[in-house]
This record gives structure tokens, sequence and C-alpha cells, in this order.
């Protein structure tokens, strides 16, 4: 069943890139290794997808589905096994206070061994452009599934043309215990 729900989603994103047609839109395809904060330290790995939107009104959807299969460790989520989560989100980025600040709303699914999860969720973060080719982006979020969670998140671009990009980028999901690390290459559109 998720496989046929990652095919749905991108099948969206697909038409959404119609429907929004923008020279703001960036699809990335990543490499994740996750990691649980706590012992027995093991890393399994997987893949993502991404999709981000930004138009000229500020508005802005974001996109993502991780299919990396982790083991919880800690506290919060000991014992259960996670098989993939998907976030979806809208919000606006507030170019007229402070340029690369943006807020949004996401609603996250996970799925586990215990049965999936629902809940909404929100998210700030801040966007910089350190030099002509480097681009960084910091956010912190919360969301409300089953299991409550604290998200901190960074990433750093380098882009080699106007179109591609490669991204290294870090997730720590506080009280599901547990970090993604994730390489990625960005398509900017």
């Amino acid at each position: 069943m998720s496989r046929v729900k990652s095919f749905i989603w991108l099948c969206l994103i697909g038409y959404s890139s119609i429907l929004f047609a923008s020279d703001k839109q960036q699809l990335g395809l990543w490499y994740t290794g996750s990691n649980p904060d706590y012992k027995p330290f093991q890393t399994e790995h997987g893949v993502a997808v991404s999709y981000d939107y930004f138009n000229d009104a500020s508005l802005m959807f974001k996109f993502k589905h991780n299919d990396t299969d982790f083991l919880g460790s800690g506290p919060e989520v000991g014992g259960v096994s996670f098989t993939s989560w998907t976030e979806l989100g809208a919000g606006y980025q507030l170019n007229s206070i402070l340029n690369g600040l943006y807020v949004y709303a996401s609603y996250t699914s996970v799925q586990s061994d215990q049965g999936d999860f629902n809940g909404p969720g929100i998210h700030v973060g801040y966007n910089v452009q350190l030099t002509q080719n480097i681009d960084a982006r910091i956010q912190v979020g919360q969301i409300d599934t089953n299991f409550f969670d604290v998200q901190l998140e960074g990433q750093l671009n380098y882009q080699f043309s106007d179109s591609f990009a490669v991204s290294f980028a870090l997730r720590d999901h506080h009280d599901w215990d547990h970090t993604s690390y994730q390489v990625g290459a960005l398509y900017r559109f």
C-alpha cells in the first residue's frame, strides 16, 4: 500500500507542476540514512523525494516522502519499526518582514508496524543565500501524530547551474529519537 501512496503523491506533484507553472519550483531526490539517537545506533538507508513550490505572491507548498525503515530505540518510540513518512505543507514567505523567513502548516503521515499515524504540524524556517552558488536553510517545527515530535532541520545547497544543485541535509526528530542524514540532487525549474 505504501508504494501506491507514493505513486499517488508523485502524480499530484506532476499535476501541480502544470497547475502552478512558475520558475520557483524544486524537485529533489535524496539518499537517506536514518540513525536512532539511542543504542543500538544501527543506521538504515533509504530514499526520499521532495517537491517545493514558491510563487511571486509569497505562497509556498512543500511535499516530502521518505521511504527509510528504521527501528526506534529511545524512550518515546523504543521498539517501534518505522517504514516511511510523508509530509505535505502549505505556507507563506514573510518577504515584507524579513526576506527569507517563512512559516507553513503541514500534515504528516507516519507508517509503522503499529499502524499509520497522522496529524498536523507547524514549521518556521529561514532561507539565506550565502554566496552566488551556496544557499542554506534552517527550520524548526512540531508535528502532532500519535508520536508528538519537535524537529530541527538544516540544509546546505551547492548550485552548479540555474537548474541543478546538490544538497546536504540533517533532520533531527527529537521525540522520535531519530536523526536523518540526507544527500540529494535538486532540479530547480
